[in-house]
């Protein structure tokens, strides 16, 4: 996958999941941040500068669909478990695996009202996610509801293309990349980060990653 990988972010709104991929700010919300660089995919609609992530003291739930993906189902399974694990110690938020699934990416263009379901990680092909289509190796993003006048995300989906994932390096880079998304991240100009927009042979956060990660999570350490 080194000659063939861009990464995807996706805005999500809350009536719709995965509306299109958006071409946004490298610097978040036209504001220039220090280096090292970080960015964010949303910001409180009542709060400038506060970015919208997930409620800090409840479990991020996640199931897994590996069909496409290479080798066993468990072998699929664990390896998004080994990113999602890394993700957590970054962040600070906890997740919770509730297990593998049916659904695919096209099942989660819409949030239903009620309660959401959890994360979806899966791998597909450009003909059934469009997004997917050219250099694209992955997309990554989250739904966000508003609740007195603040807003969280809610759930979301990773979806990796089963054609275009080389080797077990590429991609946990591509897992971390997109579940850098489905927190909160934004892509970034550096090369120095793991958040660029298009791999830079950079496989792991960097430091402006790892900062942009740690806000977005500020409010775990007061869970007990």
């Amino acid at each position: 996958m080194r000659s063939r990988r861009l990464w995807a972010a996706v805005l999500l709104l809350s009536a719709a999941l995965f509306a299109g991929v958006v071409a946004v700010s490298a610097t978040g919300f036209g504001r220039a941040v220090p280096d090292p660089a970080y960015a964010f995919l949303q910001e409180q609609p009542y709060a400038a500068g506060e970015p919208v992530t997930w409620r800090p003291c409840e479990p991020i739930r996640y199931e897994v669909n590996p069909a496409h993906a290479s080798g066993s189902d468990d072998e699929a399974v664990a390896r998004v478990q080994d990113a999602v694990a890394e993700v957590a110690e970054a962040s600070g938020f906890r997740f919770r695996y509730v297990g593998t699934t049916a659904r695919r990416p096209a099942d989660a263009d819409q949030l239903a009202p009620g309660p959401a379901p959890p994360v979806l990680v899966a791998w597909a092909r450009a003909d059934e996610v469009e997004d997917l289509a050219g250099e694209v190796a992955g997309i990554g993003g989250s739904v966000s509801r508003e609740q007195d006048r603040w807003s969280w995300y809610v759930t979301g989906r990773v979806v990796l293309d089963a054609d275009a994932v080389d080797d077990a390096d590429d991609e946990r880079a591509t897992l971390l990349h997109e579940l850098g998304h489905v927190l909160g991240l934004d892509h970034v100009d550096s090369r120095r980060e793991l958040m660029h927009a298009q791999s830079a042979g950079q496989e792991d956060f960097g430091p402006g990653d790892l900062e942009g990660l740690a806000r977005l999570g500020k409010g775990t350490q007061a869970c007990s």
